[in-house]
């Protein structure tokens, strides 16, 4: 697969697959998503399913109740707080995330200045993350990376020191351990 470098290529690539997915948008109603999701429907890899209500807690319950039954695949987040969202998600008796998963939040971004799409994860939803939550974080980023086209992810593991420092920030050494798995290709190439 040619490397997707970026969104015009992205939707390229999407088109020409040929594969529809159905999004529960909640809340969708503003110009932002709405706008999003029209062009995502025109361009025919998407069929909108709009959730909308008054109560964006019920809104947020209806649209996870969608990809439970099967009958959405993706949900996208209109105008609601974050936290309504994630409590649907993240309920124990009806939500759906797989028990011993970790929820993570993955971005692409482009930068008009580098010629290559760039791809965080989780800058907001584990604060503290474990050593076994940073890896499933992982797994997830390089499994996105490598679906885009990208055959070996290059991986930078930020945080406010640049050098290992146990006694004042515990997880460098947690991450030169990361470093030392993918070295060793436990993350593969």
């Amino acid at each position: 697969m040619k490397t997707i470098q970026c969104f015009d290529e992205l939707v390229d690539h999407l088109k020409a697959s040929g594969v529809r997915r159905r999004v529960a948008v909640v809340c969708g109603r503003d110009e932002s998503t709405s706008g999003a999701v029209e062009r995502a429907v025109e361009a025919g890899f998407v069929e909108a399913i709009y959730v909308d209500n008054d109560d964006v807690d019920v809104a947020a319950a209806e649209a996870v109740a969608l990809v439970r039954e099967g009958k959405a695949d993706v949900i996208m987040k209109g105008l609601l707080n974050t936290d309504n969202l994630l409590k649907a998600i993240l309920n124990k008796e009806c939500g759906i995330l797989p028990k011993g998963q970790v929820l993570t939040h993955l971005t692409c971004a482009k930068l008009p200045m580098y010629d290559k799409l760039l791809f965080l994860t989780d800058v907001a939803v584990i604060p503290y993350p474990t050593k076994e939550q940073r890896e499933q974080q992982l797994r997830y980023v390089l499994t996105l990376c490598r679906n885009m086209g990208i055959a070996e992810p290059r991986v930078a593991l930020i945080n406010c020191s640049e050098k290992v420092n146990a006694k004042h920030f515990p997880c460098t050494v947690e991450y030169r351990e990361l470093v030392e798995q993918a070295n060793r290709g436990v993350f593969g190439p």
